[in-house]
């Protein structure tokens, strides 16, 4: 899986309710020409990004519409993959074929992930461990071992609408 180039710099500003214009420089102008690929990876997180004729771009409902578990988890996996590109691992193999430690990952340690985390108050590895209990729940992942915890994505499974 290709990721649109500043990514994580759109996902930032954009997370918060801003809304990115022409004087964000860069990341407007990769916005403004890519915008078919960040709409694409930003569904598939849960988000709708906006092209405004106006020139500006934001997400669509991005504090009212989601819930706080939607949102947890649709950040907890944008970490995930984000973090498998940055390393550069397939993402695709690495999402559907990799069992995962949950305090290996990146989501508390690197600072910009942590940064990421704290906008959605996880803070603590209980915290990261209960998004994880909810996605197994909601038939997301599997709970391979409870200690430490270690867990594999089912994301190639459809889940009910009523789950999201």
């Amino acid at each position: 899986m290709h990721l649109p180039e500043k990514l994580d710099m759109a996902f930032q500003s954009l997370s918060l309710g801003r809304h990115i214009t022409i004087e964000d420089g860069e990341v407007w102008q990769l916005l403004n020409k890519s915008i078919s690929e960040y709409q694409a990876v930003f569904s598939a997180l849960g988000f709708e990004l906006v092209s405004d004729s106006r020139g500006f771009f934001y997400f669509h409902g991005s504090k009212r519409g989601l819930s706080d578990g939607t949102e947890k988890l649709a950040l907890f996996i944008y970490v995930l993959v984000d973090w498998l590109a940055d390393n550069g691992n397939n993402v695709i193999e690495s999402l559907f074929g990799n069992e995962y430690g949950a305090d290996a990952l990146p989501h508390l340690t690197n600072d910009r992930y942590k940064g990421y985390m704290a906008q959605v108050s996880v803070s603590d590895q209980k915290e990261l461990n209960a998004i994880i209990k909810k996605m197994s729940n909601l038939g997301f992942a599997k709970i391979t071992a409870d200690e430490p915890m270690k867990f594999r994505l089912l994301l190639n499974r459809p889940v009910p609408a009523r789950h999201l």
